[in-house]
């Protein structure tokens, strides 16, 4: 394990050392949680400004299968909302292209 010192001249010193511990047991206090690589929010909840903690796994090997996996999956309520407003827009433009022809056709008669 490496530490970098910084001396009162202002150099930076790397020091080398080891940690005289058995190998057969996990040592937590060693390492640490470590980044899961899963998102905490999502584009939306940051895009509204909110803020959480990123999602830590644990380095233990004995718990490598329990890593933390966020569901991206939207709700049906959320899904209908979406569904309902792409619908709704897709009205708007066709009563646009509708006026939009008509005033084509008056252009060229």
């Amino acid at each position: 394990m490496k530490i970098l010192r910084l001396t009162a001249r202002g150099l930076i010193v790397p020091i080398s050392f080891q940690v005289p511990r058995k190998a057969a047991v996990f040592h937590a206090d060693l390492y640490p949680d470590a980044y899961a690589g899963v998102p905490s929010l999502s584009a939306d909840e940051w895009f509204k400004g909110e803020n959480k903690d990123p999602v830590l796994k644990s380095l233990d090997p004995a718990n490598a299968a329990a890593a933390p996996q966020k569901k991206l999956v939207k709700s049906s309520a959320e899904l209908q909302l979406e569904l309902d407003a792409a619908n709704k827009m897709i009205a708007e433009q066709a009563s646009e292209i509708e006026a939009l022809k008509a005033q084509l056709a008056a252009l060229k008669a």
